[in-house]
């Protein structure tokens, strides 16, 4: 029986949310970029208009939390974006968008077979459920139609740099909203974010002229941003994706105690057709159970693979549709070290890439190299590679959260490094060039080299041979348990 959000559940979530993230604090990391670059800051948001100027920062990533909310109310809430009214509740939204309702739809039905998998594996490990009783723990379905819930604007992306992975575009634009809700006695966002991803497609003077609109003046405004700045209603005409994470069960480490707890994201997307929602397949990421069940399939796979070593040492290789799923589950902790979160490796065995020449690629060095770098694309392996639990961005804190419910960063190591590589991908169009579309891995060094608690290749590996640690530190394993043999992280050799 589902059971209401009750202030117990909000209580529980608000702890589990809290805990999880202060779990994930780490150093705060010396800038590589003017955090201009980064966020833009809360007093600028109610400053007049101002037109930009040449000195002005390129922003990738518009994070403040102040401005983020008067895009909201300059039409830029979730629910007025899927046809519901502005600032509407959950339930509001549900009962006036047909989309909407399908997603709640689909949403439950995902929970439901994650709860029954779970059941099915450990059937004596207590019940499953979204009360304070059941031991491990589910998202309860019933915030998605809850009178006190709604989205919160936490994102607003500069995606150009994924023009390959959508051809004849200009790459993509993204807002990114947290579930939240605001009882009588507790508030708090809860672990479920949802990308609207819309198409930027070419004007007629090319990809170059777009560039300028993400050059933000200093007192940067809503109505500028609408008006004159990138979220224009041309650039917001062609929703072409709805991408969604959330947690769905959380085991204590008491329950998994082998792996110091367990966490399960769904990872789904979805297009609109007929004014509906439809299951999409998920960018790179098999269908393991499909290929594994057709031989001729994954023979076609691994082909095309085969042909595409280039773009898949560069990070910008596009598996048809026809080989992927669309659904996925990722697991924490623990990254790639769990099998869970390779896909490619459940499919195929470094043999396959065996006959493979590497004397031309950057990345890949090794036939494991070559699964390590797929299952990093694939969006379960890219949303456990170096995220915060399963995420790449939470969002900064609005000025009313308690100290108690903050978070430390609002998007992952990963996110925070690969702005950098963002607006430098868009300084380089803006100037007329032809930028590199070529990413890194998600859970790649920072540095040249590897820094304390960096990833590493593991004395005798191959895999990615050049990750080596700085001076004072040696690459440990620290995953022996769930079977990453090709990997580990830098430490002081004492803390063996």
């Amino acid at each position: 029986m589902r059971c209401s959000p009750g202030l117990g559940d909000r209580v529980m979530w608000l702890l589990v949310v809290a805990l999880l993230l202060a779990a994930c604090k780490q150093p705060r990391a010396v800038p590589t970029a003017d955090d201009a670059a980064v966020a833009l800051s809360a007093k600028d948001a109610s400053a007049a208009d101002a037109p930009p100027v040449a000195a002005a920062p390129l922003v990738p990533a518009i994070l403040d939390p102040t401005l983020l909310t008067a895009l909201e109310a300059r039409g830029l809430t979730f629910a007025a974006l899927l046809g519901g009214q502005e600032g509407a509740s959950n339930a509001e939204l549900h009962a006036a968008s047909a989309r909407y309702r399908d997603f709640v739809t689909f949403a439950r039905e995902d929970i439901a077979a994650s709860i029954a998998e779970e059941n099915r594996y450990r059937p004596d490990w207590g019940e499953v459920g979204p009360t304070m009783k059941a031991r491990r723990r589910s998202f309860n379905p019933d915030w998605l139609v809850a009178t006190t819930a709604r989205y919160e604007l936490v994102g607003v992306l500069n995606r150009m740099d994924r023009a390959p992975f959508i051809p004849g575009s200009c790459g993509d634009l993204r807002l990114t909203y947290r579930l939240a809700y605001t009882g009588t006695k507790a508030a708090s966002r809860l672990p479920l974010t949802i990308n609207l991803v819309y198409r930027l497609d070419p004007p007629a003077d090319g990809c170059r002229s777009l560039v300028g609109a993400w050059r933000l003046p200093g007192a940067v405004t809503a109505d500028w941003l609408r008006t004159q700045g990138p979220l224009t209603p041309t650039n917001l005409a062609n929703l072409i994706a709805i991408q969604v994470n959330y947690q769905v069960i959380r085991s204590a480490a008491g329950i998994r105690n082998q792996h110091g707890g367990t966490a399960e994201y769904v990872l789904r997307a979805f297009r609109e057709k007929d004014g509906h929602l439809v299951r999409a397949p998920l960018e790179n990421t098999p269908d393991v159970a499909k290929l594994s069940a057709d031989r001729t399939l994954r023979d076609e796979l691994l082909a095309f693979l085969k042909e595409h070593v280039g773009d898949i040492d560069r990070g910008i290789v596009l598996i048809p549709e026809r080989f992927l799923a669309t659904a996925a589950s990722s697991f924490s902790p623990h990254g790639l070290a769990r099998m869970h979160n390779r896909p490619f490796d459940a499919v195929f065995d470094p043999a396959d890439f065996a006959s493979i020449d590497y004397s031309t690629t950057q990345h890949l060095r090794s036939a494991e190299a070559v699964l390590l770098r797929l299952d990093d694309l694939s969006c379960v392996g890219c949303h456990q590679g170096r995220t915060i639990a399963g995420f790449h961005l939470v969002g900064e804190d609005r000025p009313e959260t308690h100290p108690l419910n903050s978070v430390f960063f609002a998007g992952s190591g990963h996110f925070r490094t690969d702005l950098v590589r963002r607006t430098a991908y868009l300084e380089e169009l803006e100037r007329g060039g032809s930028p590199s579309p070529a990413r890194p891995f998600s859970f790649a060094p920072t540095q040249g080299q590897a820094s304390y608690g960096d990833t590493c290749s593991l004395p005798g590996k191959t895999a990615i041979a050049t990750w080596t640690c700085d001076a004072g530190l040696t690459c440990q394993s620290v995953d022996p348990a769930v079977g990453q043999s090709e990997l580990g992280h830098c430490f002081p050799e004492e803390r063996r």
